[in-house]
């Protein structure tokens, strides 16, 4: 999904403000994308650095059935006809159950999207986006690349980055179902300007258990031309990580060939086979052959495997491309004479290195004993002022790893009496927050990591026994 403004006429009007669950409002602005089950929107909301308002842009996702909804005058969301109520309702579930995944999940890979909440409003569900302003991997191709095309290193470099974020999604369980240009952004360091590539748009993705069931009552048959298997335009009703696989090969072969290959069938293989540049290797050329393959039996299986045949690393962003022996021969050279040069002027400065030691040490026993009591001390003052530097933050923005500090703080020294209670006072209101907060979520992932957190502020036999039952 490109930023394209458009206007829907279905969509929320734009400077209606968004209420979300943790006390922000959202400003909504122009639509940037639409689905037969969502609408996206750029939204604005307001944050404080210290008492200094800023303007942050947002990317906003909402559930509307284009097929079965309607809004009325007071932005609700209705169902079309009676007897669509009942599909409605339990696509609203699913789409709110998958955001509170994703919600929970995001944080933990930089490839994903980043979710900032999701919840309920106006009779249906919304989710909170990051903003990526680096474009989309189509509009990165026609800019970076020769008629669209990209060099073959540069391709492999970006497919490490999707590899990394789908490999990811795979190990929780997560099919995403709709891998494409599209929904390759790419996220831009504020720092460095560089650009990192991030998987977008979660409304095909659909979550598996243990025994690769869903865990939704849907079965996903949407698709994308071009980038779907022949057995997605059935449905998908089981775990299979080859469907995600052949869309990342078709992913791969648009950046190489700067076009959209043909849509499956039987005879892919031979398309794929006249089309790939002759300038791509047999390596690349065959990995790709592999994956996209008509039959998922025959596939390549699993992306960790994909990566494999390609020559590249997950995750961060180094391709095993064009690396000779020789190179590794010099690199491994340099090392053996860097450690040579090292230990020639250990040997010849070792008197005096003993000497030294020595002399540190006597010093160390002799200051030791004189001066242990107002070591003692200086201790117990420094446990105090990092409480209190904490607790007097005057940003307030306190969490579970700096409040977790103060408290390993007071134990190391001796703390005030009056900071020793302010500090107990915010343990035990961060810690009930968490845990209600965990008692009210739906998914058990997200019900877990809050009594972890909660577990690390202090210690509850209640906590454990409920973050026991989950696991």
């Amino acid at each position: 999904m490109n930023y394209t403004m458009e206007r829907n006429p279905n969509a929320l009007p734009k400077g209606y403000k968004l209420k979300g669950q943790k006390g922000k409002v959202y400003t909504i602005g122009e639509v940037v994308g639409k689905g037969g089950c969502g609408i996206t929107y750029l939204v604005t909301t307001v944050e404080y650095m210290q008492n200094i308002p800023i303007e942050v842009k947002l990317v906003v996702k909402e559930y509307f059935n284009s097929t079965c909804c309607m809004r009325d005058h007071n932005t609700q969301i209705v169902t079309s006809t009676p007897g669509s109520k009942e599909l409605v309702e339990q696509g609203l579930h699913d789409f709110y159950t998958e955001a509170e995944r994703l919600e929970s999940l995001c944080g933990l890979n930089s490839n994903i999207v980043k979710v900032n909440e999701a919840f309920k409003a106006n009779g249906t569900a919304y989710y909170v986006m990051e903003y990526l302003e680096g474009g989309d991997l189509t509009r990165y191709c026609l800019e970076h690349g020769k008629n669209g095309r990209l060099s073959e290193g540069e391709a492999l470099h970006l497919m490490s980055a999707v590899c990394n974020a789908v490999n990811f999604l795979h190990h929780n369980k997560l099919l995403h179902l709709d891998i494409k240009p599209e929904n390759v952004m790419l996220r831009r360091d504020l720092e460095t300007h560089e650009l990192t590539p991030v998987l977008i748009d979660f409304g095909l993705t659909r979550h598996y258990d243990k025994k690769g069931n869903p865990t939704t009552s849907s079965i996903s048959s949407g698709h994308s031309d071009g980038y779907a298997p022949m057995e997605q335009y059935i449905g998908i009703n089981s775990f299979e990580p080859t469907a995600d696989v052949y869309a990342m090969g078709a992913l791969l072969y648009y950046m190489l060939k700067g076009e959209r290959p043909a849509t499956a069938d039987e005879r892919i293989s031979k398309y794929l086979q006249a089309n790939i540049p002759e300038t791509v290797t047999e390596k690349t050329k065959n990995a790709i052959l592999h994956a996209m393959n008509s039959s998922k039996w025959e596939r390549t299986q699993r992306v960790d495997l994909l990566a494999e045949e390609l020559g590249i690393k997950m995750g961060d962003g180094t391709v095993i491309y064009g690396q000779t022996n020789g190179k590794k021969k010099e690199k491994k050279k340099k090392e053996e004479h860097d450690t040579k040069e090292w230990l020639e002027l250990l040997r010849e400065h070792l008197a005096l290195i003993i000497i030294v030691v020595l002399s540190v040490v006597l010093v160390w026993l002799f200051l030791g004993r004189s001066g242990h009591k107002e070591g003692d001390g200086a201790a117990e003052s420094v446990a105090n002022e990092n409480v209190k530097r904490i607790l007097n933050d005057k940003t307030k923005a306190w969490n579970v790893d700096s409040i977790v500090y103060a408290v390993e703080c007071s134990k190391e020294g001796e703390v005030e009496t009056e900071v020793q209670k302010q500090l107990d006072a915010i343990v035990d209101i961060m810690f009930d927050s968490i845990v209600k907060c965990g008692d009210n979520k739906s998914l058990d992932v997200v019900k877990a990591n809050c009594y972890r957190s909660a577990l690390r502020l202090k210690d509850d036999a209640e906590v454990r026994r409920k973050l026991k039952r989950i696991e």
